[in-house]
């Protein structure tokens, strides 16, 4: 046994430290079943792990092992679990780990100098072995450290939760020297309590793959190991060592990357058990290269020997799996960086290696269990065996992917997983897509898009806008992307140039327009000080289509009063526009604004409350009046000059507005199911100047990301649909509000959930957040924290980013990575100063991972990850609010009870209710969704935009201001009470149809 662990100050150490561990884990069970209690698991179908399929079974576990095996529903025990939904089958079996390698503090991995104690080494192994067990892994054999033993020694006496664990506590190396020094090397590892006696017969793949021991020291390394009863497993990678090995008459061999598929043969021939690696190595290296580099052997050229490989390692596994009598076992050799995604090799046996999918799950069960020498214990579902048994989510004989999705594991008759499907989120398959996209998205990679689009100027309708689309979609399809280009006529507006001009004066500033400002080639006006922006009055809530003064219902002209006389004037005012403030200046009588920045620079903005393309119904909202904008400094001036009476001004705005040709690329990614549901992801590709920022690095994003997921594609249980809006600035969102009215009926069908992406990858951003409806805040949060390390919390969605489908519906997902104020803001933003270097690449490559990480988990969750529970109680925490501002004038004590209601069924489905999982799932739980979300987010139908003015929750309810403060006997108090009182039969409506939905899920309803 090693002697720094041998201590006994270090064992006490030791004991201290994986006892506080092992109390500490969340939820932890208590080891082993307990004594006498027995538990029956009830399946629909059971895999066996020799080959066969049983079905309708239940399986009678006592004292830790399968007493019987009876007919579905007739087992009796103590406690049931129902696993009809699942695939059972044995624990999976890996036989090459090397469970205690870890990241140090520094970030690097392990080194033995680094050790800070005895404990070190051990603890890590025990964080390792928790998180293999939760992915499935019962039985773990570690090859290499004599650290294991007292991790081995915890774990077998039930201390601390993992898979049952066999190690080498060491292994046989050239430098252990001669025939005779080998065999007394394992004789002495044989008496440490070693379980199977690990030998290197090549150098590793970093050094070339040489083979370094001769017959002689692999003889007595395996024959030695013989006489003692132990097996030997032989890291090798050449065809010489090979035949050596065989030779030797040694157990297993490992790797084998650099073998020629002739040399199957040798497998038959000798019966050596083959473990080779295709995927998640390969993998965790190059995802982690900068966590290795440096230590050890791990330098640039040794990556690139092991990356050279990977092609001949996949090779000989093809061969190896498509020849009768070769013994493949599960093998990941996970190691620092890997533990708890085991499974995904094993996905990978079957959707990269072409192993027959049953033969995958026997590699991991009953051969593996025969090539421990405990064929007669684990690795089969049959009476008499120890009960190490998982369970999954699908069927892996027609879903492969299946096999990663462990959601049930029982080890020794305890169930230490077995969680809502809430908790399966973060499954190994998401965990492995998400690494894959990963690895398939790089700076390089983004860098090359970005400057692809960024070289043009894009406002919508351009021919650089174009341009940039037709690069798109050339990429996308070179790589087999399905991209179709929609061709449409949208209403835009552009502005072109602007002027201010002091008449009489020599003050002419700066100045810009904004897009759907009224255009003038001249007007000539007096200038009025109307102060701050937030002066101007209010919008009276909830008229609609029509927007009205506040006050003005019962005393027209009263607005007007409370402001200064702005009649035929050009009223200056501080701040940008928003919220139809300079629809409510026209009201007032003015005849054009200036509006003064906040700071030192002019940002091209918009201007109209229409959303998307003007209809009949609200085209008359299009500004009638023209705007400008300067900087503060000249805001200053102007105002030192109206002080000395310089009173009057001429202002031009040049505006190139009408119909315009737009384009529009969809990429449409399906999952193997193409009627499947499918995720909208979406960013506009319009911008002002050359928007490096805003919008081509999250361009760029989207494009790697849709050639990552299409080259991942059948790890899919989700369709991914990615769409490049136009119109997003000239247009006021057209693209995404053209795409909602032209795929309306698909969106409601299909469609669970809206991920806008907007400015990401800027130079210095050190702030993430999100913006997310409540169904997926929970998510969104998540994915920041586990990337990051950072907690976020969401905010409510506003009125922008192209959030044009509140009206089918889908809940919204959008994260941020912004610069502090302090660092001087996101100062560029809508300005020619938005070019190519404001693009961190390094920055950009983390924002687009965190949405390759939400969308892998909207994508691959066996069960769509929104939570019903949060949007319901957001719901009933926004009918509060109203119901305090409504008092005693108007009444929602029965929209709050049905709230109530619906919070206790939607928690049951929450809470993990048993449901089938899939398409029909999903649906489901959208149309429990949907109708809360249009109330919670849109004072409107479902089918024309609302003004995006007023973003509170529950909009609709907005006219409860007004009871407020209105005359009980005034038109505006009986108008807005007939308003709340059909918006309270829409509300009551949305919560019965949410109702409905959640009992007919729950089955309680035909």
């Amino acid at each position: 046994m090693n002697d720094r662990i041998d201590r006994p100050e270090h064992r006490l150490l030791v004991l201290a430290l994986l006892l506080a561990l092992a109390s500490a884990w969340p939820g932890a069970p208590a080891l082993g079943q307990p004594a006498g209690e027995t538990t029956v698991l009830r399946a629909a179908r059971i895999l066996d792990g020799r080959g066969e399929v049983l079905e309708d079974r239940d399986l009678v576990v006592h004292d830790g092992r399968i007493a019987e095996i009876v007919p579905r529903g007739s087992g009796r025990g103590d406690r049931v679990h129902d696993l009809s939904a699942l695939t059972v089958l044995p624990g999976y079996i890996d036989t090459h780990v090397h469970i205690g390698n870890h990241f140090d503090d520094d970030g690097k991995v392990h080194r033995e100098e680094n050790d800070p104690s005895a404990a070190h080494v051990t603890l890590h192994g025990a964080e390792n072995a928790y998180r293999t067990l939760m992915n499935g892994i019962t039985t773990m054999q570690s090859l290499g450290s004599p650290d294991d033993a007292e991790l081995k020694a915890w774990i077998d006496r039930g201390e601390i939760p993992g898979p049952r664990l066999l190690s080498s506590l060491g292994a046989v190396r050239e430098d252990t020297g001669t025939p005779d020094e080998i065999r007394a090397y394992v004789r002495e590892r044989a008496a440490a309590g070693a379980d199977v006696i690990k030998v290197f017969a090549s150098t590793s793949i970093r050094f070339g793959g040489v083979t370094n021991l001769s017959a002689a020291q692999l003889e007595a390394a395996c024959g030695e190991a013989r006489a003692r009863g132990l097996r030997s497993v032989v890291h090798l990678h050449r065809s010489d060592a090979l035949r050596l090995t065989a030779d030797a008459g040694c157990t297993q061999v490992e790797h084998g990357w650099m073998l020629e598929p002739g040399d199957v043969d040798v497998f038959v021939e000798s019966g050596m058990y083959l473990g080779n690696q295709i995927d998640l190595l390969f993998r965790n290296y190059q995802e982690n290269g900068d966590r290795y580099a440096g230590v050890g052997g791990y330098t640039l050229e040794g990556f690139a020997n092991l990356q050279a490989s990977r092609p001949g390692a996949l090779a000989f596994f093809r061969a190896a799996a498509a020849t009768p009598g070769v013994r493949i076992v599960y093998s990941t050799d996970a190691n620092a960086g890997s533990h708890g995604s085991n499974a995904d090799e094993l996905v990978a046996y079957v959707e990269q290696g072409g192993q027959d999918p049953m033969d995958a799950v026997v590699s991991a069960t009953s051969l593996a269990a025969e090539s421990l020498g405990m064929e007669d214990r684990i690795g089969a579902i049959a009476t008499g065996y120890e009960t190490d048994i998982i369970a999954l989510d699908g069927d892996p004989l027609t879903d492969p992917a299946a096999l990663g999705r462990v959601v049930f594991v029982m080890r020794g008759g305890r169930v230490y997983k077995n969680g809502p499907p809430r908790a399966v989120e973060r499954s190994t398959v998401q965990s492995g897509l998400s690494a894959a996209v990963r690895e398939l998205v790089t700076p390089r990679g983004l860098e090359e898009q970005a400057a692809a689009i960024v070289r043009h100027q894009r406002p919508s309708g351009s021919a650089g806008e174009r341009a940039a689309i037709d690069h798109i979609v050339d990429t996308l399809r070179r790589d087999g992307v399905d991209v179709e280009v929609h061709t449409y006529q949208a209403y835009a507006s552009t502005p072109i140039a602007a002027s201010l001009d002091v008449v009489g004066g020599s003050f002419s500033p700066d100045a810009i327009t904004y897009s759907f400002s009224a255009p003038t080639d001249g007007l000539e006006a007096d200038l009025v000080d109307g102060g701050d922006v937030r002066d101007i009055p209010a919008l009276q809530p909830g008229t609609g289509e029509r927007l009205v003064l506040a006050g003005e219902i019962d005393a027209p002209g009263t607005a007007r009063s409370r402001y200064p006389d702005v009649t035929g004037a050009v009223v200056l005012v501080d701040g940008n526009p928003g919220r139809a403030s300079l629809d409510r200046l026209a009201m007032l009588g003015a005849a054009g604004v200036v509006y003064v920045h906040r700071e030192e620079r002019l940002n091209d903005l918009i201007v109209t409350s229409t959303w998307g393309t003007p209809s009949l119904r609200n085209y008359h909202r299009l500004p009638a009046i023209p705007a400008v904008h300067i900087r503060r400094s000249d805001g200053d001036a102007l105002r030192f000059r109206l002080a000395q009476r310089e009173t009057r001004v001429r202002i031009t705005a040049d505006v190139d507005a009408g119909w315009r040709q737009h384009h529009l690329a969809v990429a449409r990614i399906p999952a193997p199911d193409p009627d499947a549901p499918f995720v909208l992801f979406g960013g506009h590709i319009d911008s002002w100047y050359f928007g490096g920022t805003d919008e081509g690095a999250s361009n760029a994003a989207m494009v790697e990301l849709a050639r990552a997921f299409h080259a991942n594609r059948q790890r899919l249980r989700r369709g991914l649909v990615v769409a490049w809006w136009p119109g997003h600035s000239n247009a006021r969102y057209g693209g995404s509000t053209w795409f909602a009215d032209h795929h309306f009926d698909e969106l409601r069908t299909r469609g669970v959930a809206y991920v806008n992406i907007d400015g990401m990858g800027q130079m210095g951003a050190r702030r993430f957040g999100a913006t997310a409806s409540a169904a997926l805040g929970g998510l969104a949060a998540d994915v920041v924290a586990q990337r990051t390390g950072e907690a976020v919390e969401p905010v409510r969605p506003g009125r922008n980013s192209d959030q044009s489908f509140n009206g089918v519906g889908l809940p919204l997902l959008q994260l941020d990575h912004r610069r502090l104020e302090a660092d001087g803001g996101y100062w560029w933003w809508h300005t020619p100063d938005d070019t190519f270097d404001k693009i961190d690449f390094d920055i950009l490559k983390t924002d687009t991972d965190l949405y390759g990480d939400a969308l892998a988990r909207l994508l691959s969750a066996p069960r769509l990850p929104v939570d019903l529970t949060s949007q319901v109680s957001a719901l009933g925490e926004a009918l509060e609010r109203r119901a305090e501002e409504a008092g005693d004038r108007f009444d929602l004590a029965e929209a709050i009870r049905r709230q109530r209601r619906l919070l206790e069924l939607v928690s049951e489905v929450d809470a993990g209710a048993t449901l089938p999982l899939g398409a029909p799932l999903d649906l489901a739980l959208l149309r429990i969704l949907r109708p809360l979300h249009r109330v919670l987010y849109s004072p409107s139908d479902p089918f024309h935009p609302d003004p995006g003015l007023d973003s509170s929750a529950l909009p609709g309810l907005s006219p409860l201001r007004t009871l407020a403060t209105a005359d009980p006997e005034g038109d505006a108090y009986r108008f807005a009470e007939i308003t709340l009182l059909r918006e309270r039969n829409r509300l009551l409506e949305a919560l019965d149809a949410s109702t409905g939905a959640t009992l007919r899920l729950l089955g309680r309803v035909p």
